[in-house]
Protein backbone atom coordinates (compact mmCIF):
# COMPACT_ATOMS: atom_id res chain seq x y z
CA UNK A 1 0.00 0.00 0.00
CA UNK A 2 1.07 3.74 -0.73
CA UNK A 3 2.13 5.72 2.10
CA UNK A 4 3.04 8.99 3.25
CA UNK A 5 6.99 7.97 3.85
CA UNK A 6 6.81 5.94 0.60
CA UNK A 7 5.64 9.29 -1.15
CA UNK A 8 7.96 11.50 0.42
CA UNK A 9 11.08 9.54 -0.55
CA UNK A 10 9.23 9.26 -4.41
CA UNK A 11 9.05 13.37 -4.19
CA UNK A 12 12.71 14.07 -2.80
CA UNK A 13 14.34 12.40 -5.35
CA UNK A 14 11.78 13.47 -7.95
CA UNK A 15 11.00 9.94 -9.60
CA UNK A 16 7.93 11.10 -10.90
CA UNK A 17 7.52 8.18 -12.96
CA UNK A 18 7.35 5.91 -10.41
CA UNK A 19 5.32 8.48 -8.45
CA UNK A 20 2.87 8.07 -11.20
CA UNK A 21 2.75 4.21 -11.67
CA UNK A 22 2.18 3.75 -7.82
CA UNK A 23 -0.36 6.18 -7.27
CA UNK A 24 -2.06 4.68 -10.44
CA UNK A 25 -1.45 0.81 -8.97
CA UNK A 26 -3.15 1.98 -5.07
CA UNK A 27 -6.16 3.06 -7.16
CA UNK A 28 -8.95 1.89 -9.53
CA UNK A 29 -6.73 1.07 -12.75
CA UNK A 30 -7.17 3.53 -15.36
CA UNK A 31 -7.02 2.85 -18.96
CA UNK A 32 -3.58 2.13 -20.66
CA UNK A 33 -4.30 5.64 -23.30
CA UNK A 34 -4.82 7.34 -19.86
CA UNK A 35 -1.60 6.39 -17.76
CA UNK A 36 -0.12 7.19 -21.24
CA UNK A 37 -1.33 10.47 -21.76
CA UNK A 38 -0.45 11.05 -17.83
CA UNK A 39 2.61 9.78 -18.40
CA UNK A 40 3.65 12.07 -21.39
CA UNK A 41 7.40 14.17 -20.83
CA UNK A 42 5.22 17.68 -20.53
CA UNK A 43 3.06 16.77 -17.78
CA UNK A 44 4.19 14.11 -16.21
CA UNK A 45 5.55 15.75 -13.12
CA UNK A 46 2.62 17.56 -12.51
CA UNK A 47 0.29 14.79 -13.17
CA UNK A 48 2.44 12.54 -10.77
CA UNK A 49 2.64 15.38 -7.82
CA UNK A 50 -1.35 16.16 -8.41
CA UNK A 51 -2.61 12.65 -7.84
CA UNK A 52 0.19 12.44 -4.80
CA UNK A 53 -1.05 15.54 -3.60
CA UNK A 54 -4.86 13.84 -3.91
CA UNK A 55 -3.96 10.77 -1.89
CA UNK A 56 -1.99 12.75 0.55
CA UNK A 57 -5.11 14.23 1.30
CA UNK A 58 -7.51 11.54 1.21
CA UNK A 59 -4.80 9.83 3.55
CA UNK A 60 -5.13 12.57 6.27
CA UNK A 61 -7.20 15.06 8.26
CA UNK A 62 -4.68 18.15 7.92
CA UNK A 63 -1.64 19.38 6.01
CA UNK A 64 1.10 17.68 6.95
CA UNK A 65 5.38 18.16 5.55
CA UNK A 66 4.62 15.52 2.40
CA UNK A 67 1.82 17.32 1.31
CA UNK A 68 2.93 20.43 1.90
CA UNK A 69 6.18 20.00 -0.05
CA UNK A 70 3.88 18.56 -3.07
CA UNK A 71 1.66 21.60 -2.74
CA UNK A 72 4.91 23.93 -2.95
CA UNK A 73 6.33 21.48 -5.88
CA UNK A 74 2.97 21.91 -8.04
CA UNK A 75 3.30 25.54 -8.02
CA UNK A 76 6.50 25.73 -9.34
CA UNK A 77 5.59 23.19 -12.41
CA UNK A 78 2.66 25.67 -13.77
CA UNK A 79 4.47 28.12 -16.39
CA UNK A 80 2.85 31.20 -15.04
CA UNK A 81 -0.46 30.58 -17.36
CA UNK A 82 -2.19 28.19 -15.86
CA UNK A 83 -0.50 25.72 -17.31
CA UNK A 84 1.25 22.61 -16.07
CA UNK A 85 2.62 20.69 -18.95
CA UNK A 86 -0.30 19.79 -20.62
CA UNK A 87 -4.23 20.11 -20.74
CA UNK A 88 -4.39 16.50 -18.92
CA UNK A 89 -1.90 16.95 -16.51
CA UNK A 90 -3.32 20.77 -15.53
CA UNK A 91 -6.87 19.11 -14.91
CA UNK A 92 -4.90 17.01 -12.28
CA UNK A 93 -2.83 19.52 -11.12
CA UNK A 94 -5.50 22.06 -10.39
CA UNK A 95 -7.47 19.11 -8.72
CA UNK A 96 -4.46 18.47 -6.04
CA UNK A 97 -4.61 21.57 -5.02
CA UNK A 98 -7.98 22.20 -5.17
CA UNK A 99 -7.75 19.04 -2.37
CA UNK A 100 -4.84 21.02 -0.47
CA UNK A 101 -6.85 23.92 -0.45
CA UNK A 102 -10.10 22.87 0.94
CA UNK A 103 -8.53 20.53 3.48
CA UNK A 104 -5.86 24.03 4.87
CA UNK A 105 -9.83 26.07 4.63
CA UNK A 106 -11.03 23.80 7.81
CA UNK A 107 -7.78 24.51 9.80
CA UNK A 108 -8.45 27.14 13.06
CA UNK A 109 -6.44 30.17 12.08
CA UNK A 110 -3.51 29.38 14.54
CA UNK A 111 -3.12 26.36 12.43
CA UNK A 112 -2.92 27.80 8.91
CA UNK A 113 -0.05 27.09 6.68
CA UNK A 114 2.67 29.85 4.97
CA UNK A 115 0.33 32.59 4.05
CA UNK A 116 2.59 32.97 0.93
CA UNK A 117 2.36 29.71 -0.18
CA UNK A 118 -1.76 29.96 0.42
CA UNK A 119 -1.63 33.25 -2.01
CA UNK A 120 0.51 31.03 -4.69
CA UNK A 121 -1.47 28.05 -4.40
CA UNK A 122 -4.86 30.42 -5.07
CA UNK A 123 -2.87 32.01 -7.78
CA UNK A 124 -2.23 28.71 -9.34
CA UNK A 125 -5.96 27.67 -9.04
CA UNK A 126 -6.89 30.63 -10.26
CA UNK A 127 -4.76 30.62 -13.24
CA UNK A 128 -5.49 26.50 -13.83
CA UNK A 129 -8.94 27.17 -14.15
CA UNK A 130 -9.05 29.81 -16.39
CA UNK A 131 -6.15 27.84 -18.57
CA UNK A 132 -8.98 24.99 -19.03
CA UNK A 133 -11.45 27.86 -19.74
CA UNK A 134 -9.18 28.99 -22.70
CA UNK A 135 -8.48 25.55 -23.60
CA UNK A 136 -12.48 25.28 -24.68
CA UNK A 137 -13.14 28.08 -26.15
CA UNK A 138 -9.95 27.94 -28.37
CA UNK A 139 -10.97 24.17 -29.29
CA UNK A 140 -11.45 23.23 -32.83
CA UNK A 141 -15.27 23.42 -32.99
CA UNK A 142 -15.09 27.26 -31.69
CA UNK A 143 -12.86 28.44 -33.77
CA UNK A 144 -14.80 27.62 -36.40
CA UNK A 145 -17.46 29.83 -35.09
CA UNK A 146 -19.23 27.03 -33.47
CA UNK A 147 -20.24 26.25 -29.73
CA UNK A 148 -17.41 25.65 -27.59
CA UNK A 149 -17.18 21.69 -27.05
CA UNK A 150 -14.34 19.70 -25.72
CA UNK A 151 -11.41 21.24 -23.49
CA UNK A 152 -8.67 19.91 -25.42
CA UNK A 153 -9.12 16.49 -27.07
CA UNK A 154 -11.81 13.60 -26.13
CA UNK A 155 -8.82 12.24 -23.51
CA UNK A 156 -8.09 15.23 -22.45
CA UNK A 157 -11.81 16.12 -22.05
CA UNK A 158 -12.76 13.06 -19.73
CA UNK A 159 -9.44 13.59 -17.65
CA UNK A 160 -10.81 16.63 -16.71
CA UNK A 161 -14.03 15.89 -15.96
CA UNK A 162 -12.61 12.22 -13.94
CA UNK A 163 -10.40 15.09 -11.91
CA UNK A 164 -12.79 17.78 -11.74
CA UNK A 165 -16.23 17.09 -12.64
CA UNK A 166 -17.62 17.14 -9.46
CA UNK A 167 -16.23 20.11 -8.24
CA UNK A 168 -18.28 23.09 -8.65
CA UNK A 169 -15.35 25.52 -9.15
CA UNK A 170 -14.35 23.91 -12.50
CA UNK A 171 -17.96 23.60 -13.62
CA UNK A 172 -18.24 27.62 -13.28
CA UNK A 173 -15.04 28.33 -15.20
CA UNK A 174 -15.86 26.25 -18.10
CA UNK A 175 -18.79 25.51 -20.26
CA UNK A 176 -20.03 22.61 -18.07
CA UNK A 177 -22.88 22.15 -19.91
CA UNK A 178 -21.87 22.05 -23.34
CA UNK A 179 -18.69 20.07 -22.49
CA UNK A 180 -21.19 17.58 -21.16
CA UNK A 181 -23.32 17.38 -23.90
CA UNK A 182 -19.94 17.17 -26.05
CA UNK A 183 -19.03 13.90 -24.46
CA UNK A 184 -22.41 12.27 -24.50
CA UNK A 185 -22.69 13.28 -28.49
CA UNK A 186 -19.33 11.46 -28.77
CA UNK A 187 -20.24 8.46 -26.75
CA UNK A 188 -17.45 9.15 -24.58
CA UNK A 189 -19.02 7.05 -21.87
CA UNK A 190 -18.92 3.61 -23.62
CA UNK A 191 -15.19 4.07 -24.83
CA UNK A 192 -13.46 1.35 -23.03
CA UNK A 193 -10.26 4.34 -23.04
CA UNK A 194 -12.58 7.34 -21.47
CA UNK A 195 -15.76 5.43 -19.91
CA UNK A 196 -13.73 4.47 -16.58
CA UNK A 197 -13.48 8.08 -15.98
CA UNK A 198 -16.83 9.57 -17.12
CA UNK A 199 -19.37 7.21 -14.13
CA UNK A 200 -19.29 9.60 -11.44
CA UNK A 201 -19.98 12.48 -13.31
CA UNK A 202 -22.06 10.74 -15.71
CA UNK A 203 -24.29 9.29 -12.69
CA UNK A 204 -24.18 12.51 -10.92
CA UNK A 205 -25.61 14.48 -14.28
CA UNK A 206 -28.38 11.80 -14.90
CA UNK A 207 -29.37 12.00 -11.13
CA UNK A 208 -29.63 15.89 -11.49
CA UNK A 209 -31.78 15.66 -14.57
CA UNK A 210 -34.25 13.09 -13.14
CA UNK A 211 -34.59 15.63 -10.15
CA UNK A 212 -35.16 18.32 -12.44
CA UNK A 213 -37.97 16.77 -14.06
CA UNK A 214 -39.68 15.78 -10.68
CA UNK A 215 -39.29 19.01 -10.44
CA UNK A 216 -41.30 20.43 -13.32
CA UNK A 217 -43.41 17.56 -12.36
CA UNK A 218 -44.64 18.34 -9.22
CA UNK A 219 -45.25 22.03 -10.52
Amino acid sequence: MLNLPRIARLAVAGDFERMLEEVCRNGRPLPLPVRLRLSEPAGLPAAAAGLALQRVTQLTYRPTPVSISLARALVSLGDGSGLFGTVAATAVALAGLLAFSDQVRTLPATAQVDPDLRASIDASIAAALHRLHRAQEESPAALLGERPTLIGDELDSAIALWQLGLDPRFAAAVRFEDLLASVEDRGLRHERSTGPLLERVAGTKHASQREGGRAKSAA
